[in-house]
């Protein structure tokens, strides 16, 4: 990915007052350059940094559930309970507070403001947790927010709502359009052939884990318990290694199918995409007042996915744990211009996210009235509307 070079400064013998003036511009250059965008150099001219909206794949976690064979299905191995956070989790989600902390300085306040911040998360508890451990690296208490000398740590809201009634980040509210959308995928000749193809592995999967594997859904299922235990460092039993970079491929492919089809792409992926959109237009019209600086929706695997295939994005790797998506709005100081540049962080070991071309903007940024044409038809207008059958 292209990134921005290196600034040189040379040096000649100059009289005095040409030090002076030379020394004058680079002071202005580089003072407007740190407001631009968290004191780092940006491309194609001094701009500031309006928005950023992060959406973020939870941290590492416990199995959800086992197979028959699972050699660890035994819960003394995770005594925090299925699917968890796990202390290796807490650590990711505390790098993400503050890698996004260190990528921010000079637009985020030291001190945290409710003003500011929005924090909005799957009511799942890993996801909740995340979202707390990820705001105790962001804003650790200063000065008189500090309320306590035991613990670095102040409690600041996050959001959610339950499972059965959530539209924005697991969609998980009774959609029947959705719902039609997803079975005729699953009966598309693409996927048809897949299960064709793999039928031989099926039933090697099926011998060996004891549990009835006859579809990528089943495969996911498996694959994301064996992910898990390989990431504890657990010993995985041997008939594993044969497939296990195969079944990976699957689980990422089935996570897909949630979103193979126009219509599933604007009810799953589409409603996140549009809050995103909405927060910048309120933004720049000052329209919501008090306007916030920066939004937070902490979330699964498949919210990334969904996201980022509606929007035209479909190479992706399976996101890995503290995955992140980041929409950044801009405005150029030379002419006023709004933009928009998405990035992403493959995990919390990555120290600079890469940049995400958005389709049909054909460059590393995108003029906000460009996004938003190109993002409408891609979202939903009224969703309860067009999740009814007609």
């Amino acid at each position: 990915m292209p990134r921005a070079g290196s600034v040189k400064w040379y040096k000649k013998k100059e009289s005095i007052y040409t030090i002076l003036g030379v020394f004058a511009i680079a002071t202005t250059f580089i003072l407007i350059s740190c407001f631009a965008f968290g004191f780092g150099q940006q491309s194609n001219g001094p701009r500031t940094l309006q928005l950023i909206s992060v959406i973020f794949r939870h941290g590492d976690r416990n199995p959800t559930h086992f197979y028959p064979n699972d050699p660890y299905k035994d819960l003394s191995y995770w005594p925090d309970g299925l699917g968890a956070l796990t202390k290796e989790g807490k650590k990711q989600m505390y790098k993400l507070g503050k890698f996004l902390r260190r990528r921010y300085q000079g637009f985020i306040s030291d001190k945290y403001y409710q003003d500011d911040l929005y924090t909005f998360s799957s009511d799942h508890d890993r996801c909740l947790m995340s979202a707390q451990v990820c705001l105790a690296g962001l804003y650790p208490p200063i000065e008189d927010q500090i309320w306590n000398d035991d613990i670095n740590w102040q409690p600041i809201p996050v959001h959610t709502i339950p499972r059965n009634l959530d539209k924005l980040i697991v969609v998980k509210k009774p959609c029947p359009m959705y719902d039609k959308e997803l079975n005729e995928t699953y009966y598309n000749e693409f996927f048809i052939k897949i299960n064709e193809d793999n039928n031989d592995l099926y039933k090697y999967l099926t011998k060996h884990t004891g549990s009835q594997i006859n579809s990528l859904t089943a495969v996911e299922s498996l694959f994301n318990t064996l992910e898990v235990e390989d990431k504890m460092k657990l010993k995985l039993p041997d008939w594993t290694k044969k497939y296990f970079n195969k079944m990976k491929e699957l689980a990422m492919l089935n996570l897909a199918s949630l979103t193979f089809t126009p219509i599933s792409k604007k009810l799953k992926g589409g409603p996140l995409i549009k809050e995103v959109v909405q927060h910048m237009s309120q933004r720049i019209l000052g329209l919501k007042q008090p306007s916030k600086k920066i939004y937070l929706y902490s979330s699964h695997d498949v919210t990334l996915i969904s996201v980022l295939r509606a929007l035209g994005i479909e190479d992706i790797d399976k996101p890995d744990y503290g995955s992140s998506i980041i929409f950044e709005l801009h405005q150029k100081l030379t002419d006023g211009d709004h933009f928009v540049k998405l990035l992403y962080l493959n995990n919390t070991e990555q120290t600079d996210p890469v940049d995400l071309r958005i389709p049909q903007c054909g460059e590393d940024e995108c003029k906000l009235k460009d996004f938003i044409t190109i993002t409408k038809p891609l979202v939903p207008t009224n969703w309860e509307d067009e999740c009814q059958i007609s």
